[in-house]
């Protein structure tokens, strides 16, 4: 079943918008499942913009608009914040529950691990090896959103179409005609001459 996008209507902007924002857990499940296996979970990014796009059209049931397309970019960037974050606690909790023979799991829902945390982050020399991660990450969702920004503010549709000028009801339209046009002459036929064809 496809999506049918109408121009005759204004879009449902608050819609759309709830519907964008499955992308934010969505995102953040991505870039931490493939932060831990090592991948550059960096791209996420691009998914986040292409999976946020997708839902505000079907939410909105309208093309992404300008308005539309700032949000879809918001939140876009706000996912990769949050991702970027959970990435450094979950890599910090798998530290703590190798030390401890537990999951991250357990040491997520433990009150002892976030001092441990904050005291671990506050260390420069400990936190500096996030900085690439956090860069490269924020690089890419900056990327996703210029992309989503750039297809809605060039795309024809995401402004309202006008339509042809039509005449009145007491109005005929006129055809505009050039200041030096002249009545077409007919071309002069051979052997002929021009006094022949004037009226005797």
């Amino acid at each position: 079943m496809t999506q049918e996008y109408s121009f005759d209507r204004e879009p449902d902007v608050q819609r759309g918008t709830v519907f964008a924002l499955v992308a934010v857990p969505a995102g953040i499940i991505a870039y931490v499942a493939l932060y831990e296996v090592g991948f550059i979970a960096s791209v996420v990014a691009f998914g986040v913009a292409w999976l946020a796009t997708l839902l505000y059209r079907y939410g909105s049931g309208q093309e992404v608009n300008r308005t539309g397309a700032v949000r879809v970019a918001i939140i876009t960037l706000a996912t990769i914040v949050a991702a970027i974050a959970a990435g450094i606690i979950w890599d910090v909790a798998g530290l703590v529950a190798d030390d401890y023979s537990t999951s991250p799991f357990t040491e997520l829902t433990s009150p002892d691990f976030w001092p441990y945390l904050v005291y671990d982050l506050s260390d420069w020399e400990y936190f500096r090896q996030y900085i690439p991660d956090i860069l490269i990450g924020l690089l890419f969702g900056i990327i996703g959103c210029f992309s989503t920004l750039r297809a809605a503010f060039g795309r024809p549709g995401s402004r309202r179409r006008h339509e042809p000028p039509t005449a009145t009801p007491n109005e005929t339209p006129q055809t505009p005609t050039r200041p030096d046009a002249q009545e077409p002459t007919a071309p002069p036929r051979f052997g002929v001459r021009a006094e022949d064809d004037e009226p005797r």
